[in-house]
């Protein structure tokens, strides 16, 4: 009964995590729409490019840990019935891969300006 409070507390910090970078996300969007149109912009460049990566280090972190939540429920459902968790695993894996992906695209678009280094899609 604990361990499970436990997940579902994790859960929770998992859910915010994904709600927090999609937030941000859409105001990078923004700001990117607002520079198209020559209008006020939120961030400059540069304050782009560091929310940006910040964003997707934080959604990185996001995705492990809910990996790790996925094998804590593995652990405790591995007796019973496991073969949900563990595909719950496997796509979480995918997930930690992809997040991977994205922050080395930012890392390779650095210094490039335009849309290459400011998709914010989740």
């Amino acid at each position: 009964m604990k361990e499970q409070i436990k997940i579902i507390d994790a859960q929770f910090i998992v859910s915010f995590g994904f709600i927090l970078t999609t937030i941000i996300s859409i105001i990078i969007n923004y700001d990117v729409k607002q520079k198209l149109l020559n209008k006020k912009r939120i961030f400059n460049d540069n304050q782009k490019k560091y929310v940006n990566l910040i964003n997707r280090i934080v959604f990185t972190l996001v995705v492990i840990y809910s990996l790790y939540i996925s094998y804590l429920q593995y652990e405790i459902k591995k007796e019973s019935n496991p073969d949900p968790y563990i595909h719950q695993i496997y796509a979480n894996l995918l997930n930690v891969i992809a997040a991977l992906i994205f922050l080395y695209i930012i890392y390779e678009n650095w210094n490039e300006e335009g849309l290459n280094n400011t998709q914010n899609l989740i």
